[in-house]
């Protein structure tokens, strides 16, 4: 058995607490493959790992076994990176099954703590030999081990230096200095040494790259501390009393930090301007003791591991309770899984001019979406001219959708519409011009086709992805425009006239800066003076 502390609510030292919990039952059983936002619970009581399908509300216990002290869990993608005190090592979970695809052994004594994904390296904290070790991915071996301070804990990355909180712990109520370790991951060496508070214990970066250090100090003294690193100057730039005996931090996209606290729930503090938001006098509930883990979803829910009470509670980012799940006896972390989402493209899109109306035709594909809006500006205006012509999203049929524009006019104009997902909220499609009336005003927009392929493509150098149009009737003037999913101009591929028949273009995966473009989804469109078509493409690196 290693040396496991026991003032550090880590619950490496649960063991035989677990033996005394009460046996688990299965909630719910398991789904497959579960999509959309799952969380995925270590439970020190079981030795188990857990699952909360959060978008249909079930609950799946013991779906795949872990270490006899298990500490952490990590999701990256559909992998699963658990931290195994006893038996020393790492545990990698394909949740496909969810099924143990390799451990990693990383010595006796070593008390494995927390772990820190870069690339297709993990670097796992060895409390009991003041260590950290770096583990390859690829074929799950030891590549080396790495110096740092005592008792080594929580890590995070900031760029690609390493931060390494390490709490100083001698043995109960002795510490040397707090310190943290920064780690260069490019080159595997310790860059500075940074003086903290007592009892460092974990730590998160924010938006603007400051690193914070959660400092527990004693147990039972109230004054715990978070302490604000400057990541250039590897210096404290202050520090904020939150009181009590903090524990994991995890940090939103809106600046907000949030801290477990075992008996109070959540501490928050705003990482933006360093304020204390709720302290141990005025915390956050989670609906029962035992905070002990938590992680982040993209909409900055707070998910928490509440042991004592055997719940994984959501809190929203205006710090009510959305849900609380009952789970196993012993949660003591949690990891959030969000299945990419697919965007919503117009596939298809065309206009057609009446003597006193323009009729817009259109298709959509991607994610559920309650509706559309349509907008309207004449061409030679600005965006902020558009005016809104629905006062309720439209109603599609199969994705398809229909609006006949009255009070369009004669003029030349350009439509914008926009998706209206399930939270309400809107998500831009895209701009589509339309020709003006004239005696020999165009006929409506021809048969046109746009196609991508290999779709989706790895692109290996020198590769491009094929982009071929069809056109039925030669075009004037047509534009082939790459843009990201948010609706930003990437690249243009070709502007001038469209031949009838087919054309075929070629996109070698760069922005118009020459810059390789990220793995993930982009739109190709096709705009012509008659409407627009858009095709999707998969980049895969």
């Amino acid at each position: 058995m290693p040396s496991l502390r026991l003032d550090s609510l880590s619950f490496a030292f649960l063991p035989a607490l677990a033996a005394a919990l009460t046996t688990l039952a299965v909630v719910s059983p398991l789904l497959a493959q579960p999509s959309g936002r799952v969380a995925y619970l270590l439970d020190f009581a079981s030795h188990t790992l857990d699952l909360v399908d959060l978008e249909h509300d079930t609950v799946a216990l013991g779906v795949e076994n872990v270490g006899d002290v298990p500490n952490q869990i990590k999701v990256r993608e559909r992998t699963a990176y658990v931290v195994n005190s006893a038996p020393e090592g790492l545990q990698i979970i394909d949740l496909a099954g969810p099924t143990t695809v390799g451990t990693v052994g990383l010595g006796p004594g070593t008390n494995p703590w927390a772990v820190q994904l870069v690339g297709d390296r993990a670097y796992v904290s060895l409390w009991g030999s003041d260590q950290v070790a770096v583990v390859d991915l690829t074929n799950l071996t030891v590549i080396h081990t790495i110096d740092v301070g005592v008792s080594p804990e929580g890590m995070c990355l900031a760029g690609s230096e390493l931060y390494v909180a390490n709490s100083g712990f001698v043995e109960f109520g002795v510490y040397d200095p707090g310190t943290v370790t920064v780690i260069d991951t490019a080159t595997d060496q310790v860059v500075a040494t940074i003086p903290v508070g007592l009892n460092a214990q974990w730590c998160a970066v924010d938006g603007e790259g400051e690193v914070h250090v959660v400092c527990s100090d004693r147990f039972g003294t109230d004054n715990g501390r978070v302490f604000v690193l400057d990541p250039v100057a590897h210096a404290p730039a202050e520090s904020l009393r939150v009181g009590g005996f903090p524990g994991p931090i995890a940090i939103s996209a809106g600046g907000i930090g949030w801290i477990v606290e075992y008996g109070a729930g959540l501490l928050a503090i705003d990482t933006v301007h360093n304020t204390v938001l709720h302290d141990v006098s005025d915390p956050v509930s989670v609906g029962g003791l035992g905070a002990l883990g938590l992680d982040l979803d993209s909409a900055g829910r707070v998910h928490v591991a509440v042991s004592a009470d055997g719940l994984l509670t959501v809190v929203l980012p205006n710090g009510t309770i959305a849900n609380a799940y009952a789970v196993g006896s012993g949660p003591l972390d949690v990891a959030v899984y969000e299945a990419e989402p697919v965007p919503v493209a117009v596939t298809e899109f065309a206009a057609a001019r009446t003597p006193a109306a323009v009729e817009l035709v259109w298709t959509l594909a991607g994610d559920d979406f309650l509706g559309c809006h349509v907008e309207r500006r004449a061409q030679e205006e600005d965006d902020h001219d558009f005016v809104r012509l629905t006062s309720r999203p439209l109603e599609g049929d199969r994705g398809r959708y229909r609006f006949v524009d009255p009070g369009a006019g004669l003029g030349a104009l350009v439509y914008r519409l926009s998706g209206v997902g399930l939270n309400g909220m809107p998500e831009a499609l895209g701009l589509f011009p339309v020709a003006p009336a004239s005696p020999a005003s165009p006929p409506p927009l021809p048969a046109l086709a746009i196609a991508a392929r290999p779709n989706p493509s790895h692109l290996p150098p020198g590769a491009e992805v094929g982009i071929e149009v069809t056109a039925t009737k030669a075009e004037a003037a047509a534009e082939v425009i790459v843009f990201s999913v948010t609706g930003r101009p990437l690249r243009r591929l070709y502007r001038g006239p469209l031949e009838t028949g087919a054309t075929r273009f070629g996109w070698d995966g760069r922005d118009a800066g020459g810059q390789p473009a990220p793995a993930g989804v982009y739109v190709v469109r096709l705009v012509t003076g008659r409407g627009a078509l858009a095709a999707k493409i998969t980049l895969i690196r």
